[in-house]
């Protein structure tokens, strides 16, 4: 769904150079699928805004804006982005995974939120950190390996506009935390699956909500609705 929306997003910082204050268009728009059929995605509330910022547009998750991105920057632009930030399963090659239309592990979109948080560093995933003797002498310690993958300029403002979908998006539950929060809502189609994955200065974190069968889990079960509380008590 739409949590993997902030990998097109990155990519138009990094390959477009846009700004958070870049007018793009909330309109209607089609495409002509591989199967020559037209494929017209529409916004989940139905609604269109006309020209908007893409602080905007992050903030209220605007379908047709993630599809118009990737019309300009390509589709292996948006792939080779979710790669360097941490996903390992296969993403297709089509225009729809704008929408967060490919499976993708919880563990990988936590990992990879967690670069923004990081200033653009990738750290190495790791379960344990050390190991102790009865007497508590450490006998081994991890170090944890960290690479740089995006630029500290655009985690800056990444988590920026993140920021927003707390302040004044699809994720305002959250400010009763009173604390600063970051991250993207995810919903997919027939309200299947709900997302959020977002951090905190301290902590990155993902949740899930859904069925091990795809099927819907209620009307309107959106990842504002069932996931972003989760986290919010988490948290």
């Amino acid at each position: 769904g739409s949590s993997f929306k902030p990998f097109v997003y990155l990519s138009a910082l990094d390959y477009l150079h846009y700004t958070p204050s870049t007018i793009v268009p909330d309109s209607p728009i089609s495409l002509v699928a591989g199967n020559g059929a037209l494929w017209t995605p529409g916004n989940f509330d139905g609604k269109f805004l006309g020209p908007i910022s893409l602080r905007t547009a992050l903030q209220k998750s605007k379908n047709v804006v993630s599809v118009y991105m990737i019309t300009k920057l390509g589709v292996d632009r948006v792939i080779e982005t979710a790669k360097k930030m941490g996903i390992t399963t296969p993403i297709g090659r089509d225009m729809s995974i704008s929408l967060g239309t490919s499976d993708v592990k919880l563990i990988d979109m936590v990992h990879a939120y967690g670069v923004f948080a990081a200033g653009g560093y990738l750290a190495d995933q790791i379960v344990v950190t050390s190991i102790t003797d009865r007497d508590g002498k450490v006998v081994d310690q991890v170090q944890v390996n960290q690479k740089p993958v995006i630029s500290e300029e655009s985690a800056f403002i990444m988590a920026h506009m993140m920021k927003g979908v707390i302040d004044r998006g699809t994720a305002t539950v959250l400010k009763k935390l009173g604390r600063p929060i970051a991250g993207k809502t995810g919903t997919t189609n027939e309200e299947m699956d709900a997302w959020f994955v977002g951090y905190t200065p301290e902590w990155s974190a993902g949740v899930w909500a859904g069925f091990d069968q795809k099927r819907k889990i209620g009307n309107k079960e959106t990842g504002g609705k069932v996931a972003a509380p989760i986290f919010l008590y988490f948290m």
